[in-house]
């Protein structure tokens, strides 16, 4: 990411300080489950961050969005382009904050929202209201759903970003803009204009363009049984429901041009988004890297790109990272190893971590002599012994990390560390980006280890640890496991060609799902994947050892679930 996070306003969606919470930022989120990454309450905060980001990649103002907040960290010294990033969020919290509630209420009781969710989280009851007003004209709950979703889109399809393109990126300001244009007052006079009428006449309209959808039957049968929302929002309906989506767009871009406000197609932010991106890079130094945002292509629908979502979450699992001391293994006598093992018996075990040094530093907090030496190392992997306990002063947690500097070192060490205890260790994926690291250390770490692999970048690209054999396949599974009192779910994938790999990829429970529908029905090859969990029984300890120190050391895992890297609008 070309700017630090922190530098931005956020979408906030935070409650009571025991309960989960999350934090937008337009290219990622912050997950805080507090413990409980399996429950109702973390698996509504996802949702409703991730349906944040989908408003913001589908729509032309959300272009804006992402172009200025671009700019504002690519040309800090130029703080119009920040100035503006804030004023553009501002004018669409509501409609933001309300679609992001509302859909994932909806979601997430199937048609049935279970508003005491939302007890712990008060001021989002308003929100929740607001979409639930908005389709008031249908009696069941999978057409109050569309209504509800065309309608707060439609909000941020307005002129904005051509009036952003007609001024110049540097010169635009929030005052080209008609106060009524903004999505906030957009959504004000929708409020005002739609009824029962209205969307009663919209769905028949819909319905007599197209009568040839067999969806039609389920959608109306849904309005007298909410229990069919399942049934409506099955895949076999896409088409219908897509196209129930424009039509109600059209509709109610036509009662906002009855008062004067100007509305984009459906998919009219494509123009604008290709537009935006050229005018942001003459913007830009030259020799930059690549924006974080593309044009969607033109075979992607704007419901389509709603899968892109799913790798932009970050879990936290420890909000207070915990104090990392660093030593150098060759400092350990060999008649002292014993003091470097995890866990009693029968567990005993060593632990090895390895990933690359800038990582390291990101999950714990060092004193800044230990600092500087993980710095030295930059983004090489390092590969280091590791080991946890409590201070005996306070409640604080304490990783300590053992550098081994060489393969050799590593060799060696663990030809005397087997007559002790097993070694186990977790290496991370993005330590293969540094292929010349790789030559020299991950044959000797796969002897020396039994090995673990944490997806920390986007897995299924076409990269050595799966492709090692023409006929790969992979199995996978979801593990839920308690660790310490605390809930907390990982897909765990493994290689059945080969060498047989253990893959993991912690995360909330709405993002291993979105991974498996991702693998049944997006992959380009999804006969590799098979869904089955019985291999899990051949790795029972090695998994519940691994993930134990993962959850009780590290503070949080980056969701890397898709081959997609850049956002698509």
């Amino acid at each position: 990411m070309p700017f630090s996070p922190s530098d931005l306003d956020d979408l906030l969606l935070k409650g009571r300080d025991d309960q989960p919470s999350g934090r937008n930022r337009l290219f990622t989120w912050d997950l805080l489950t507090l413990g409980e990454s399996v429950s109702d309450q973390a698996a509504l905060v996802s949702l409703h961050e991730s349906l944040h980001s989908t408003l913001t990649d589908t729509t032309a103002y959300g272009s804006l969005l992402h172009v200025y907040a671009d700019l504002a960290g690519r040309l800090p010294e130029e703080k119009i382009f920040l100035r503006t990033f804030r004023a553009l969020l501002d004018r669409c919290r509501i409609t933001h904050e309300s679609y992001a509630t509302y859909l994932s209420m909806m979601i997430m009781g199937q048609g049935k929202p279970d508003t005491g969710l939302l007890e712990n989280y008060p001021d989002y009851l308003r929100y929740y209201r607001i979409g639930e007003v908005l389709g008031n004209g249908f009696s069941g709950s999978y057409l109050r759903h569309s209504a509800a979703a065309a309608a707060l889109r439609l909000c941020m399809q307005g002129t904005a970003a051509e009036t952003a393109l007609v001024r110049g990126l540097r010169d635009f300001r929030l005052s080209d803009i008609r106060h009524r244009d903004y999505p906030d007052q957009r959504l004000k006079a929708l409020s005002k204009e739609v009824s029962a009428k209205f969307w009663q006449e919209a769905y028949e309209r819909a319905k007599r363009v197209r009568p040839d959808f067999p969806a039609w039957a389920v959608f109306d049968a849904s309005e007298s049984d909410d229990g069919l929302y399942e049934d409506a929002v099955a895949e076999e309906f896409d088409e219908a429901s897509r196209y129930l989506l424009e039509s109600f767009h059209d509709a109610l871009a036509g009662l906002l041009n009855d008062v004067g406000l100007a509305s984009l197609s459906w998919d009219g932010q494509r123009e604008f988004t290709a537009r935006l991106l050229d005018k942001a890079k003459e913007l830009t130094p030259p020799g930059s890297s690549g924006f974080f945002l593309r044009p969607a292509a033109k075979d992607e629908t704007a419901d389509s790109l709603v899968a892109i979502q799913f790798g932009m979450e970050r879990l936290i699992v420890n909000p207070e990272p915990p104090d990392g001391l660093v030593r150098r293994l060759a400092e350990v006598p060999v008649e002292e190893l014993r003091s470097l093992i995890s866990s009693a018996a029968p567990d005993e075990h060593f632990f090895l971590s390895v990933r690359p040094a800038r990582r390291m530093v990101e999950q714990v907090a060092l004193n800044p002599e230990n600092r500087q030496l993980f710095d030295s190392y930059g983004s090489t992997p390092v590969a280091a012994l590791r080991i946890c306990y409590h201070r005996e002063t306070d409640v604080r947690r304490v990783v300590e990390y053992y550098l081994i500097e060489s393969p050799e070192e590593l060799l060696a060490f663990a030809a005397t560390a087997k007559k002790i205890a097993p070694i186990l260790g977790c290496f991370y994926l993005s330590s293969l980006v540094d292929a010349e690291w790789v030559r020299r250390w991950f044959d000797p770490l796969a002897t020396a280890a039994d090995l673990a692999y944490l997806m920390d970048i986007p897995p299924f690209a076409n990269f050595p640890v799966w492709f090692d054999d023409a006929n790969l396949r992979v199995k996978y599974a979801v593990v839920h496991l308690t660790v310490d009192q605390s809930r907390h779910d990982v897909l765990v994938f493994r290689s059945e060609a080969g060498r047989k790999k253990v893959l993991l990829l912690p995360g909330s429970s709405v993002m291993w799902r979105a991974v498996a529908y991702f693998l049944r029905e997006q992959f380009p090859h999804p006969e590799i994947f098979i869904e089955d969990a019985t291999f899990l029984q051949d790795h029972a300890w090695e998994l519940q050892v691994v993930l134990g120190h993962l959850f009780r050391e590290e503070s949080f895992f980056d969701f890397g679930g898709l081959t997609i890297q850049e956002r698509a609008t």
